[in-house]
């Protein structure tokens, strides 16, 4: 049902004064595009109707703080259940699998893991630590810099005092050396 911005004032106001039919109506108009982002999203612990209904409730949201002589309430609306979306993806992935458009946002499904999965990764977080004991306490600090804590490549060359070409170079080769072990385990 396409509601007109006169009866959609109207609406708006008796749906602020809490009158069930016009936010049924008001629900009812965003609908289709609630039921078509919501299929936009995969979350294992979330049913398809949650997210749906999540929908709902952003638009109640909404309606409740929309100031009626603001700007265009539809696309208050459609702003809303966007964010409200993308924020419930981003509450999710922390310790989940996220699909978004059948993409895969974030893995760290630690919760998720068998008693065989935790064995498999710690042998390989073991093999790692054995295989970074190896390398020389130049190689070990640009993976503590560069890998672990982010510091910016060019900022870490800065910090050496070491052209930043001669630091890409020495990554590389540290990234190849890192492969030849990986590539000679398995």
């Amino acid at each position: 049902m396409k509601i007109k911005n006169v009866e959609l004032r109207v609406f708006l106001e008796r749906a602020k004064n809490g009158e069930e039919e016009a936010l049924g109506e008001i629900i009812e108009l965003f609908k289709g595009y609630i039921i078509k982002e919501a299929l936009r999203y995969k979350i294992p612990s979330m049913e398809f109707d949650d997210i749906v209904q999540y929908g709902y409730l952003t638009v109640l949201k909404c309606i409740k703080s929309y100031k009626l002589e603001s700007n265009s309430f539809y696309g208050y609306v459609i702003r809303g259940i966007k964010n409200n979306f993308n924020y419930m993806v981003r509450k999710h992935k922390t310790n989940r699998v996220v699909y978004y458009d059948n993409e895969i946002v974030d893995i760290m499904g630690v919760d998720e893991f068998s008693i065989e999965e935790h064995i498999m990764i710690y042998e390989d977080v073991k093999w790692l630590r054995e295989i970074i004991d190896t390398l020389s306490e130049e190689e070990q600090e640009l993976i503590k810099c560069y890998f672990l804590e982010g510091m910016k490549l060019v900022n870490y060359a800065k910090v050496k005092g070491i052209p930043y070409s001669t630091m890409i170079y020495k990554k590389k080769e540290l990234l190849k050396k890192l492969q030849g072990f990986y590539c000679n385990n398995k």
